[in-house]
């Protein structure tokens, strides 16, 4: 078998082909190169007219398809497609898919800029900070390389994390300005700042205090309800009104129906619309001296 010592081999173009349109080189080894008028390809051996790789006349290149239409396109027929991206390094750096507009650049990969080996990152190169970590417990973090928990939010806006859904509401989890203020709300409203035209329910802790807050905008009231089994037990009135089977209580204590206690201690006179009853069912009465007896 000849030896080509040379650097190259040129092949003339005048050479007769008994099949016009492509060139078809073969080594030993029987991979062929194709080289035809619109595009250069790989095949696996020379009886192989399946092009493997190939680089279209636009530049487009192919792998597992001879009409790319991206400027990398794989195609498969199998049940699995995998680009693999590897290095054999233990603790490499930056092992990463770089994705660059004139607007933006990003990588995403392991271990960027030494973050956390073995940690998927999404990293702003642009800002020059992680935006998303992926670890290897499985936690993710969002403004935070070391989460704690199966979603950790390290944020300094306000507020951390918004869930909303296709109506105007949604749910709010947010640290409060300053200290140690934590607070979760649920909102209905378009206006996800709350600037206006809101009604909310926030529970609020500030290390001394737990507060459970409902309003309907900046500067108006909305009434608290709690229902249980499907209806309504308990409503505080928006003038602090505290009411019991009734959903307009017009006293700081408005019960619609009997009131059992072990005990009553009275700082100024009673109202009641109705008699005194013991445990047994008796009625009692009170005089003016505040003796009881019966009728």
């Amino acid at each position: 078998m000849a030896v080509c010592t040379c650097d190259y081999i040129d092949l003339p173009t005048n050479v007769a082909l008994t099949n016009p349109g492509f060139v078809r080189l073969v080594n030993e080894a029987n991979f062929g190169l194709k080289i035809a008028t619109t595009s250069l390809g790989i095949t696996a051996s020379g009886t192989d007219t399946t092009v493997r790789f190939v680089v279209a006349a636009g530049g487009n290149v192919g792998i597992g398809t001879a009409a790319p239409t991206q400027q990398l396109h794989l195609v498969s027929n199998s049940d699995t497609l995998t680009l693999q991206i590897e290095t054999t390094k233990p603790g490499a750096t930056d092992t990463a898919l770089d994705i660059k507009t004139p607007n933006r650049e990003y990588k995403l990969g392991q271990n960027i800029g030494n973050l956390g080996a073995g940690k998927l990152i999404l990293y702003d190169l642009t800002a020059g900070a992680p935006r998303l970590t992926l670890d290897t417990t499985g936690y993710v973090g969002i403004g935070t390389t070391a989460p704690v928990a199966p979603l950790d939010v390290n944020h300094s806006a306000f507020p951390q994390l918004v869930v909303r859904g296709s109506s105007p509401a949604g749910l709010r989890v947010f640290p409060g300005p300053g200290g140690n203020t934590s607070s979760i709300e649920a909102f209905a409203t378009t206006d996800t700042s709350l600037a206006s035209g809101y009604s909310r329910l926030r529970l609020t802790v500030d290390g001394t205090t737990a507060a459970l807050i409902a309003d309907a905008s900046l500067a108006a009231a909305m009434p608290l309800s709690v229902q249980v089994g499907g209806a309504e037990r308990l409503r505080i009135s928006t003038a602090g009104n505290v009411g019991i089977g009734t959903t307009a209580p017009g006293y700081p204590l408005d019960v619609a129906g009997t009131v059992r206690c072990t005990s009553v201690l009275l700082g100024g006179d009673m109202l009641m619309f109705g008699a005194l009853k013991n445990a047994a069912g008796t009625r009692t009465n009170v005089d003016q001296t505040g003796c009881y007896y019966a009728p």
